[in-house]
């Protein structure tokens, strides 16, 4: 996968709005690396989402992974073969499962291999896997909370190993960069970037739900599970 048409040919096989409702039953939407609206203010508009691979109609981006497999070698006669290793738990098997029957559809034969969640960050860090798919969470809703821990040059939590010189200056320029606006285009530029490589194919954001008593007061949803701690403005009204 250090061939960039592979990595694109493997996002495009991907259909992100079956796996919301194969995998999450309605219950994520889909996003590039940074939360879609309403969940978070730096996201892809949709517009612009339909445009990155597997975003856009399922049997045309199929058409274009297995055209873009054919350019590296690879078609009915010699299929691309590769192991995929989830966490043994359910919520990554079910989208591995989704994930490998997507594969099959443009000529890729993936087996799952399950490895206990004691071996799961250990082989990621190390980077002992083909193809692994992953959840992962950011506390706040900000590029250089995402940008430097998952896609930098030499990041340890950068799974994927993807390093590129330029990316990494337009990084550094969205973070240095105070006018909002201006920095809002950049990191779409990035975002844009980023899924076209293959970097790290982002599927979807999932959502979480939550119940509350009436009688408790300003309790107010954050988009991270991660900050939920902070309760010191929540009442009962009791």
């Amino acid at each position: 996968f250090n061939n960039a048409k592979l990595r694109r040919a493997v996002s495009l096989s991907i259909d992100r709005k079956g796996a919301v409702k194969a995998v999450h039953e309605g219950g994520a939407v889909v996003g590039a690396s940074l939360a879609p609206k309403p969940y978070g203010v730096w996201g892809l508009l949709e517009k612009d989402l339909a445009q990155l691979p597997g975003h856009g109609n399922p049997t045309e981006d199929k058409a274009k992974a297995r055209k873009l497999l054919a350019e590296a070698g690879y078609g009915p006669g010699h299929p691309l073969k590769l192991e995929m290793v989830s966490r043994a738990i359910p919520q990554y098997l079910d989208f591995a499962s989704f994930a490998i029957n997507e594969l099959k559809q443009v000529g890729i034969e993936a087996t799952l291999r399950q490895i206990e969640t004691a071996q799961w960050h250990p082989m990621a860090t190390r980077k002992e896997y083909v193809a692994a798919p992953n959840l992962t969470g950011i506390g706040p809703d900000d590029p250089d909370a995402n940008f430097y821990e998952n896609f930098a040059c030499g990041s340890p939590r950068n799974y994927t190993g993807y390093c590129d010189e330029q990316v990494m200056k337009q990084i550094d320029a969205q973070s240095q960069e105070i006018d909002h606006k201006k920095r809002v285009q950049m990191v779409w530029a990035i975002q844009k970037k980023l899924e076209e490589d293959g970097a790290r194919p982002i599927i979807d954001w999932r959502l979480e739900y939550y119940l509350q008593w009436q009688q408790v007061k300003n309790l107010v949803p954050h988009q991270s599970i991660y900050n939920w701690g902070r309760m010191q403005d929540v009442w009962l009204d009791k």
